[in-house]
């Protein structure tokens, strides 16, 4: 578009594909309403392409926003779902940087269309609002007709999507006139989120960065001799990965490829790392920072505590007690004992070890119990495992064991997670216990996503 001549030879400098991008909607809601036009200038290498198309949103206009775009549902009767569109404009917008005034607000319903469609999506975004504010901060206002009414900027149709796209795009053209190369360009780098990526890495990493999402998934990350250094959840993959890659330039001339496994949740995202870890036998140095209770067979046949750190990884059962630390755990189990009136002594938690044939000092001070005073290793074993689902937990709801449910907000799936005592359950693999979850756990606590469970539900 020859019009747009200068503004195009600007934006080689950025050395990837630059969208200026406008939508039309049904409503103001990211999440119920849909896209009922949408129309951009792909600008690359010199080269301008425009595309504008009127989309089927499956859902009335509301007369609002009908009389304000002057797109009504008559209009919409015979044109294209979004999902068959896609093919056509992927190319356009895969691996661009999208420029929107009030980016966020199309973005949004990109990515929402784009997940409705199962289909990973996640651009580099910048905010013409704010580059305005940036430019031009004399001026209190800064919406698209403010812009238009103070810059004398043409515009055909207000509120129609390749309009308001070409109104935008004059805007940056006089921008670049009025303000200079220089400064245009260092504000753009400035505004854009997630900052782009380096501009050295592989052709092969460029790619696998762009088809990710900029929401939950797992990544596996693989240097160049194809080993696999990183095993990595994310909530906002895309923004993630970029922000690691500029922030550790070591690790952006290592990796060769990422591959990326999307998910609907947190927890489904550790649902899915855990199967990860156990396909690839990945071994994790971290440390999830609590601790727990772990019970075993003496020598005099009773069951003995000791208090152990919750390791990373798998276990046969799920963890008996969560603790902050050490001394917490210690303190707990004292008390737990106290109250459900178990022998200290022969649960091997006094602090010094008695000598063979003892008495039991907890007996001699205060009676203990039959078990105790009996040697009765039997009652004292039925005591514990009756006992074991009241030993606390920390950051936890009064439920030891409960589901989580998360639900996909755009395709309706919805999954349900068991955990129990920190530690998340993965079938036939066993319980997995991570850093990470605990803070989903906790936060999903917080948020009573949770559901009554009894323990007879796992097999």
């Amino acid at each position: 578009m020859s019009s747009f001549s200068l503004l195009s030879d600007f934006f080689k400098q950025f050395q990837i594909p630059i969208v200026i991008l406008d939508l039309e909607t049904t409503g103001g809601d990211l999440y119920q309403d849909r896209i009922t036009e949408i129309a951009f200038l792909h600008f690359y290498q010199g080269e301008v392409h425009t595309f504008s198309q009127l989309v089927q949103p499956q859902q009335n206009i509301s007369s609002f926003v009908a009389q304000l775009t002057g797109i009504t549902d008559e209009m919409l009767v015979d044109k294209p779902l979004f999902g068959e569109i896609w093919a056509e404009i992927e190319p356009y917008l895969r691996g661009s940087l999208l420029i929107a005034h009030n980016s966020q607000f199309d973005y949004a319903f990109l990515r929402h269309e784009t997940r409705r469609q199962y289909i990973s999506f996640a651009m580099h975004t910048l905010c013409s609002v704010k580059l305005s504010r940036r430019l031009y901060p004399m001026f209190h206002k800064h919406s698209l007709d403010a812009i238009i009414e103070r810059h004398h900027l043409p515009i055909q149709s207000r509120h129609r999507a390749l309009s308001d796209v070409l109104s935008l795009a004059h805007f940056l053209q006089l921008a670049l006139s009025e303000q200079g190369e220089q400064v245009l360009y260092e504000t753009m780098q400035s505004l854009v989120n997630p900052k782009l990526l380096p501009k050295d890495l592989p052709a092969s990493l460029y790619r696998d960065i762009h088809q990710l999402s900029d929401y939950y998934g797992v990544t596996l990350w693989y240097n160049h001799q194809g080993e696999l250094v990183s095993l990595q959840t994310h909530e906002k993959t895309f923004s993630e990965c970029v922000w690691q890659l500029r922030r550790q330039p070591t690790l952006a001339q290592n990796i060769q490829h990422i591959s990326f496994y999307p998910a609907i949740g947190a927890l489904h995202a550790y649902a899915i790392k855990a199967k990860l870890v156990h396909q690839h036998q990945w071994l994790s140095n971290e440390q999830t920072g609590r601790h727990t209770i772990v019970f075993s067979y003496g020598d005099d046949g009773c069951l003995k505590a000791r208090v152990r750190e919750l390791k990373t990884g798998f276990q046969a059962a799920a963890p008996t007690g969560l603790f902050f630390n050490n001394k917490a755990a210690k303190r707990a189990l004292h008390e737990w004992a106290k109250q459900h009136h178990i022998c200290p002594t022969q649960l091997g938690i006094l602090p010094n070890e008695l000598p063979k044939n003892a008495p039991c000092p907890a007996f001699l001070v205060n009676g203990c119990t039959s078990a105790c005073q009996n040697q009765d290793s039997e009652a004292h074993n039925l005591a514990v495992q009756a006992a074991l689902s009241a030993l606390p937990i920390s950051d936890w709801g009064k439920q030891t064991q409960c589901t989580f449910l998360e639900t996909d907000d755009m395709t309706g799936e919805e999954l349900a997670f068991i955990a129990e005592s920190g530690a998340l359950y993965c079938g036939e693999l066993g319980w997995y216990a991570e850093c990470g979850l605990l803070d989903v756990f906790k936060r999903y606590h917080k948020s009573k996503k949770t559901k009554n469970l009894s323990k007879q539900s796992i097999k």
